[in-house]
């Protein structure tokens, strides 16, 4: 990033589309708007500012062409309901008489802090829902991605909990697939796995970086709650629509160190999910355990130089 936060591309591009978007808006009153959306993004866009962060600030925003609707509704609807010019030199005087340029910029000025406030509400409404919407749920259908690993796993029951298990293949991807549920009013799209202290990961292995997800596209079998997943196509970012369902596959490349008939696996994963203008950490949990078990094989097994 450059040396102001003006300087970034994104927000060049942001304030083209703005200066497009208000000029269908009253001279002023685009003005005043772009002045201080402006100056919100300068104050929120630190120094140094990465592309993902001013991103994150713009799409709190919103799209230019959304802001100026919005805009010019608010502003119409709410000076009619506010100010009625006849009705109010018929109180004063009977006679007709000329509004005066300091009161008619008063109401402009008014005009426009209430369209300003009538958006800040708008953009709250917005994040408020996103924050509060409900985070995805796993259920339904799911299995083991690769056929040798469907042939061998064994699944159990204890105290509660269903865990399977497949013996780890060392040097060979794995993985497995599953239903993810949208129960919210707001679409929701899976960006990646998210990482950091406390979040856990269903990764059991690596991969570039730790390991791939992908969500499936639209797919009649699959939406309706199918599990068959031959010919499916999985992509990332994945969108899930309100109240709609999407497979998830996870795979990773197992190069873990397993001693005897030690396991590695988790029942929870953490992703990263963006839900209208914001995007958040939801920790989804499984309907069962995923692991693997060792020993690990080859230049992975416990005693191997890679292990030590």
């Amino acid at each position: 990033m450059s040396a102001t936060a003006l300087d970034n591309p994104l927000v060049r591009e942001y304030l083209h589309e703005m200066a497009a978007a208000f000029a269908r808006l009253p001279a002023r009153q685009g003005d005043e708007l772009r002045e201080q959306i402006t100056a919100h993004i300068t104050d929120a866009v630190p120094p140094g500012a990465s592309d993902e962060q001013v991103a994150a600030v713009l799409a709190r925003l919103g799209p230019p062409a959304e802001l100026a609707t919005e805009t010019a509704t608010g502003a119409t609807t709410e000076a009619a309901d506010a100010v009625d010019p006849g009705a109010r030199r018929r109180a004063a005087d009977s006679r007709p008489a000329r509004r005066t340029w300091q009161a008619w910029r008063s109401w402009r000025t008014w005009a426009a802090a209430s369209a300003i406030a009538a958006v800040v509400a708008v953009v709250a409404i917005k994040v408020i829902a996103a924050e509060t919407a409900p985070a995805l749920t796993a259920g339904g259908a799911e299995a083991w991605w690769y056929p040798q690993d469907r042939a061998r796993a064994v699944d159990t029951s204890a105290d509660g909990t269903e865990q399977t298990t497949v013996p780890i293949r060392s040097g060979h991807w794995q993985g497995f697939v599953i239903d993810l549920f949208n129960d919210s009013d707001q679409t929701q799209t899976v960006l990646g796995p998210a990482y950091g202290n406390g979040l856990p990961t269903a990764f059991i292995g690596a991969g570039p970086p730790h390991g791939i997800i992908g969500l499936s596209t639209p797919n009649r079998e699959i939406d309706a709650g199918g599990g068959v997943y031959t010919g499916v196509k999985f992509v990332l970012p994945g969108v899930i629509p309100p109240h709609q369902l999407r497979a998830m596959r996870v795979l990773w490349f197992s190069n873990t160190c397993l001693q005897g008939k030690g396991q590695q696996g988790n029942d929870e994963i953490a992703l990263r999910v963006r839900v209208g203008w914001i995007t958040r950490t939801e920790v989804i949990s499984l309907t069962q355990g995923w692991y693997v078990q060792g020993p690990s094989t080859g230049k992975y097994a416990i005693s191997a130089p890679y292990c030590q």
